[in-house]
């Protein structure tokens, strides 16, 4: 099926030795793994259609893209070891897509302490995109001036993201606590990213 179609809600089926897979479009999980290129595995988002750091085709799909389909659940899943081997617990990639779950639920606290962690361990992301989690974290428990020093780092490490860091902040101005600071400061970035450029 072609993109349109996708989003539509098209039937998929995929065979492969003993095993089938069938399922619909319109419950979609659309990920983005290049590990070759030092990312970690996006899930993404309708929120992502602006995300100049995929193809055009994923970032349209990304408005297909259910997050809900994730679930919290209060352990980890215990995976076979001999099969996936034993988790590091200790990597970037991890702590971001902890940080990007806790994002989905609001989790605001649970970020900035993983932040905290990933700092403990010296641990950093290679591309910008993957702060974002954070940013929104740092925002939404009022330290605005590390959300807006993350901010400028990752504009300043990764070229194209200023209309995904746009959107981010978008989301804060509707979403974060009111106070003046909050207003200054996302001015201050809109400016600074240039932001009137991508609306």
């Amino acid at each position: 099926p072609n993109v349109d179609d996708l989003l539509q809600g098209a039937p998929l089926e995929y065979e492969k030795l003993t095993m089938q897979f069938n399922g619909n479009s319109s419950q979609m999980l659309l990920l983005d793994f290049n590990p070759e290129m030092q990312r970690c595995l996006w899930v993404l988002q309708p929120q992502d259609t602006n995300l100049r750091l995929v193809s055009s085709d994923v970032r349209k799909l990304a408005a297909g893209s259910d997050i809900d389909l994730i679930q919290l659940t209060d352990t980890e899943p215990i995976l076979p070891k001999e099969i996936y081997g034993t988790a590091n617990t200790q990597t970037w990639c991890y702590y971001f897509q902890k940080a990007d779950l806790a994002r989905q639920y609001g989790q605001w606290d649970e970020i900035v302490r993983l932040w905290d962690e990933t700092q403990s361990v010296g641990e950093r992301a290679d591309n910008g995109f993957e702060y974002i989690p954070f940013i929104e974290g740092f925002g939404h428990t009022g330290n605005w001036e590390q959300a807006a020093e993350l901010t400028k780092f990752s504009k300043r490490i990764t070229s194209g993201l200023e209309p995904s860091l746009c959107s981010a902040l978008d989301r804060l101005a509707e979403n974060a606590p009111e106070s003046a600071e909050r207003d200054e400061t996302i001015n201050d970035l809109k400016e600074h990213l240039d932001c009137s450029s991508y609306q």
